[in-house]
């Protein structure tokens, strides 16, 4: 039987694929998102669910403001771009969310700002 295409362990391992083939410049794009609206966009050459933990595990009440948001809120990390461009898409959907009016927690512009 041939394994579901769709399945986590599938797509875990297309990620990990693309980002091996992918060379420096190849990321995702992904945002944090609770109650319907993304709250933080991010870039990351990892699997998501390895981004999400690290984003939980750096959760600081005294920290910025997506690490405040982060201990009092339990988002789910969703992927905007798959085959997005190292420190170029994170800027472009950071400025395309902010018109569409999602109430963002970046404090910079993205990219090496």
């Amino acid at each position: 039987m041939k394994a579901d295409r769709n399945s986590k362990r599938s797509i875990k391992k297309r990620q990990r694929k693309r980002i091996r083939d992918g060379g420096k410049r190849a990321c995702f794009v992904y945002g944090l998102k609770a109650n319907g609206a993304i709250y933080y966009i991010g870039q990351t050459r990892t699997a998501l669910s390895t981004r999400m933990r690290f984003h939980k595990r750096n959760a600081d009440p005294s920290g910025s403001p997506v690490q405040r948001w982060l201990c009092d809120n339990n988002p789910e990390i969703v992927m905007i771009e798959r085959d997005a461009v190292w420190d170029v898409d994170e800027i472009i959907w950071i400025e395309r969310m902010r018109q569409r009016g999602e109430p963002l927690l970046n404090v910079k512009r993205g990219g090496k700002d």
